[in-house]
Parts: structure tokens; sequence; C-alpha cells
């Protein structure tokens, strides 16, 4: 791969040399006629072995393909890199991009630099000839291939990169995003384009007229000709015409592209509140009309998936978004906190259903928001009953202290809930039990309905836990599991209670309490 891109891209410039000297060569006879062409023949045998002339032909060669070889060294870091499965630098990428460019220009500063320094030591050789108007044409000629030249080297240097080197360097894509800053657009190359096709072979094919019409000799100078013959006024007009109409069409490619390039990137930034205007009957339309449907689509499925974070955690809600949704799940260790509203049901009773949806959504905001504070999340709402995960499948280290912490905050959160409610109005209370082991996550149900949760001995315990938090007298209760999980800075902060039988388990459970001030530990 390295060895055809170093013959694309030096060898591109050589041929399209090679091409215009070829030409040049073949077809001087209907640019140099008469004088014109004995002169030439006069000149050619001592030029031949002129060693200036050949150097000053030549040097500029030399220090254009000394670059060229310089330029694209990081190419060829890139595509070794590529052969040994490393990463390619991102200088590579962006030398690969621009390449095609960079070559057309080079080629052409060396041919028309060679072109310059040789017309003027031509002029110096043939003395009383210098001013009969030879170097002019040949100057113009060979200017004027200098079009073609750029034209030959861009276009082919970018088929090959198009067709090898980026599919073998950037197999992921991604060459879009370069563009912003070396990008040759489309409309540049459309005018380049036209350059080649239409420009370029026009003012050989008129020079070529001038000179079978006027049969050019010493008298009469081309600049002479251009502004006394009317064709020259007429491909003058012709050609401003078919470069405007190139630009139209530039124009036309162009700005519907750019505009769906710049929405494009709103979607890249998760804005899918955009729409393009198309006005084409061509692939353009369709094209607009397609990439309408996906932003609309797009952001309908935004719209969800958003709506689907506000009823499971969005860690939860990506997690379950980039795995199989298959009946089944993982054993896990963590640590389970389960709390609940004491004295609910008659507080309802007592209350209007309004009152009682108001207090559940402002304390599950406070108690969540605390959740997710200490990397946990949500799992369930039961009814005033919240199921808090620590440890899975949010991989959480020191999941146990995170519980206790969360709890300890989760107290805090209540007791300034308190402070905001009327002096009219009933306080409330709440217990929390915690305890860590081994469950079961992932999706429960049937295969049309799945709900991701936890299960396990584990689970069941820190909700019998919490239930015996009211008839022990102790808000937040804590397993000898979980205490023993616990780092020794929040050990300090529980104090033992004993054992206690656990509705369901035949062994006793030590139970712990906890306080957020480790001083009111009696």
């Amino acid at each position: 791969m390295k060895f055809l891109y170093i013959l694309t891209q030096l060898g591109t410039g050589f041929l399209s040399c090679l091409l215009a000297l070829g030409f040049i060569s073949a077809t001087l006879p209907l640019f140099l006629t008469g004088e014109y062409l004995v002169i030439n023949e006069k000149i050619t045998k001592s030029l031949s072995q002129d060693a200036i002339l050949i150097f000053t032909s030549s040097w500029a060669f030399f220090v254009i393909t000394a670059f060229q070889i310089s330029y694209h060294l990081p190419v060829l870091r890139g595509l070794e890199a590529r052969r040994l499965d490393k990463p390619v630098s991102e200088l590579a990428k962006k030398r690969l991009i621009t390449g095609p460019f960079i070559l057309g220009l080079s080629t052409l500063l060396g041919w028309e630099i060679s072109t310059f320094l040789s017309n003027w030591r031509i002029t110096v050789l043939l003395g009383e000839y210098g001013n009969k108007g030879f170097s002019e044409i040949t100057l113009s000629l060979y200017v004027t291939w200098g079009l073609f030249i750029f034209a030959f080297c861009f276009f082919v240097a970018d088929y090959f990169s198009r067709r090898y080197f980026l599919p073998y360097l950037m197999p992921e894509g991604g060459v879009g995003r370069f563009f912003r800053d070396n990008g040759f657009s489309i409309l540049k190359k459309l005018i380049l384009y036209w350059f080649s096709i239409s420009l370029f072979p026009t003012l050989v094919i008129y020079i070529a007229y001038l000179n079978a019409k006027y049969n050019l000799n010493s008298t009469l100078r081309l600049t002479d000709i251009f502004f006394k013959d009317t064709l020259f006024f007429m491909i003058l007009l012709l050609l401003s015409l078919s470069f405007i109409l190139s630009w139209i069409l530039g124009k036309v490619f162009q700005t519907p592209l750019k505009t769906m390039a710049i929405a494009a990137r709103k979607i890249q930034n998760r804005d899918y509140n955009v729409e393009v205007l198309v006005h084409s009957s061509d692939e353009l339309g369709v094209l607009g009309d397609s990439f309408n449907e996906m932003a609309l689509d797009l952001r309908d499925k935004e719209k969800m998936k958003s709506s689907f974070g506000k009823l499971v955690d969005p860690r939860i809600r990506d997690y379950i978004l980039k795995n199989d949704l298959n009946l089944g799940g993982q054993l896990a260790y963590a640590t389970i906190l389960f709390c609940d509203l004491r004295g609910f049901t008659s507080l309802s009773e007592r209350s209007s259903p309004e009152a009682v949806v108001s207090l559940l959504n402002e304390y599950f905001t406070l108690m969540t928001e605390e959740i997710e504070k200490n990397e946990g999340y949500v799992n369930k709402f039961i009814g005033d009953a919240i199921l808090a995960v620590f440890g899975t499948p949010l991989l959480v280290e020191n999941h146990a202290d995170k519980a206790l912490t969360c709890a300890l905050a989760m107290e805090g959160a209540m007791q300034r809930l308190n402070l905001t409610r009327h002096l009219d109005q009933e306080k409330i209370s709440m217990g929390i039990g915690i305890h860590t082991g081994n469950l079961l996550c992932g999706n429960i149900g049937s295969n049309h309905r799945l709900e991701f949760t936890v299960i396990g001995d584990t689970v069941n315990t820190a909700s019998r836990v919490e239930g015996l938090s009211k008839s022990i007298g102790k808000s937040l209760l804590l397993t000898d599991v979980t205490f023993k999980a616990l780092s020794p800075e929040l050990q300090k902060y529980c104090q033992k209670l004993g054992s206690y039988p656990i509705r369901g388990k035949e062994s006793e459970q030590i139970l712990y309490f906890a306080v957020a001030n480790p001083h009111l530990i009696p």
C-alpha cells in the first residue's frame, strides 16, 4: 500500500508534466509557423546542450519533489501503522485528505517556475530574436498547460485516495470532520473542473487558430491580436457564461448540502429540532426529504428515551438499551436500601388525594436526589416505599458505604422537608433498612412485558429489616453483613443492637442502628 501511495503521488505529478511536454512537442507546428519555426529549429540544438537551461528547467522539480516527500511522510507512517494494527495519527489522516490539492498546487508551482526561468534563459540565448514574439508565444503556451497539470494531479490523486487509501487508513469513516478547516468544497472542485475542460482546451485551440489565421511573425504579437480579433471577444463571452453556469451549478449542489451539514452537526450535538428546506426535484430533494424524516424519527426517539429516563434511572435506561432485552439476569453482590414512610396509610385517610400526591412527589424527589448523589439508583417506588440499589448493574466500589451515607443524607432531607411543612400539617417520618448480599439483577416478566428489577433474599431481608425499625424504635437499621462491609470511618456511626428474628428466616439477624452524629450514640 505504501508503494502504491508513493507511485500515485509522485507518479501523477511526473506523468502530468510528461503529458504536457509530449503534447506541446507534438503540436508545436500548430503554434510556431514561418519564421518562428525556423527560430525554434535553430535554437533546439544549442539548447539541448545548455547546462544553465537544463538546470533552470529542472531544479524546481527537485525541490518540489523533496517537499512532497516530506509532506507525505506522516501518511506513509500511518499506512505502516495501519498494516500493523496500530493507531493512526490525526496528522496522517489530515495529510491524506489534503494530499491531492497539495500535490496539484506544488506540481503547478514547479511547472510555472521552470517555465518562467526557461523562457528567460531562451530569451537571453535568442539575442535579436528575443524581441520578435517567440518567447511570448511559448510562455503563454506553457503557462496555459499549467492549468491542465493542476487539474490532472488533483483529480487523479483524489480518485486514488477515495478508492484505496482513505478506506484503508480510515475504515471507520469520519472523513467529514476534516472538511471544516481543510476541505476542498464541491464548488471549488467544479470551478477547477471548468478550468480543465473549458478554459484550458479553449485557450490551446484558440492560440493554434490565431497562428493558422494570422501566420504569426515577428511584427504581430498575441496581445495585439486579442483586442482586434472578433473571435477573442466571442470566446471571452462564452467562457464567462460557462463559468457563470458552472458557478450556479456548484451553488445548486453546495447550498443544500451545506445546509444539511449544519443541521447534521446540530443533530450530532443532540439538537433534533432541525429541518432543512431543499426545493429541488432531483436527488437533492429526495435527500432533503429523507433527512427531515430522519430528524423527525430521531426527535421522536429522543422524546421516548427522555420519557423512559423518567420511568427508570437514566443510567439504567442506557444500560438496558445497550443490552439485550431477554428474560433472566445476572448474579451480583450489592447493597439494598429499603425505606418506607411511617403512618402513611392513616395520613392518606386524613388528607385529600391531591395533598397526598403532592407530598409523595416532594418526598420522592428529595430522596431520589440523595440516592443518585451517592451512585445508587431507584429500582422502583412501591406505594410510599423506595427500593434503592447500590452496586449493580452499575458497578460501584464500597457500595455499603454509599448506601449508609445515602441513608444518613435521606434522614437529613426528611428533616428539611418537615421544616417546610405548615404548622397545621402533620410531620412525617420514615424507616430505613439496609442489607448487603447476593441477588439477581435483570429482566423479570413475560416475553411480552418485562420489568428490570432485583430479586432475592437480600432484597427481602432489607425490606424485613426496615419493617423492624418501627417496633425497635430506630429509624435506620442495617444488618451485620452490611456493618462488616463498611469502612472503619463509617462504622463509628453505628451501634450494635443485638439479634432479632426476621420474618421468613429461621435464624436471627444481628442488627445495628446508625445516626448522623456519632456523638448521639449512647
